[in-house]
């Protein structure tokens, strides 16, 4: 199983080590460098005016984005830095990822609902229970990472694509076993 991080970039370090390298605390924008998982370009860091023009609601949000090939990735909120949320995408794996996300999020909600607990707590179980479906290390576990390959077995083992073969047990991790934020696996 292989994810954006596990891509080899252009000069044959891996995504991950090539995406974010700090060059001093300059500026926001020139704290990192992200490169794009497609073509090796440096993104650049863009309004969503840019992105989604005929979006006024997005305007306010900063993506990464890259000229050559159009693939792009929004940035986390409270990321002084517009850390990425993920690897960048084209059409095709943004439309991947939303598919999974909309699957994926719906399975801990209703494991919110089943057990009663916060949102962060049914994220991070539902998070340890894909990974380990997936047989990746939680700490790995982010949809915004993962690669077409990557996404359609998580929609297999979220039940779209095989049908019932494996269900997410609501009772297979207890949101009063779960501590922290999801996403800090």
């Amino acid at each position: 199983m292989t994810s954006d991080l596990n891509r080899k970039g252009t000069k044959g370090t891996s995504v991950a080590d090539s995406q974010c390298r700090s060059n001093g605390p300059t500026s926001a924008q020139a704290q990192m460098n992200v490169f794009c998982n497609y073509c090796g370009h440096e993104a650049k860091l863009v309004g969503g005016e840019v992105i989604y023009p005929h979006r006024p609601d997005l305007h306010h949000l900063k993506f990464w984005s890259c000229v050559p090939c159009g693939a792009f990735v929004g940035t986390h909120a409270d990321s002084k830095r517009h850390a990425p949320l993920g690897g960048l995408a084209n059409a095709e794996l943004r439309e991947w990822r939303r598919r999974v996300h909309k699957v994926f999020d719906a399975l801990w909600r209703r494991k919110m609902q089943h057990d009663g607990c916060s949102k962060s707590q049914a994220r991070k179980a539902g998070y340890k229970w894909l990974a380990e479906q997936l047989g990746i290390q939680p700490k790995n576990c982010h949809i915004g990472m993962f690669d077409e390959k990557t996404c359609a077995k998580a929609l297999d083992v979220c039940g779209v694509i095989g049908k019932g073969k494996v269900g997410f047990d609501p009772n297979a991790h207890k949101c009063s076993d779960i501590k922290g934020r999801a996403g800090d696996e």
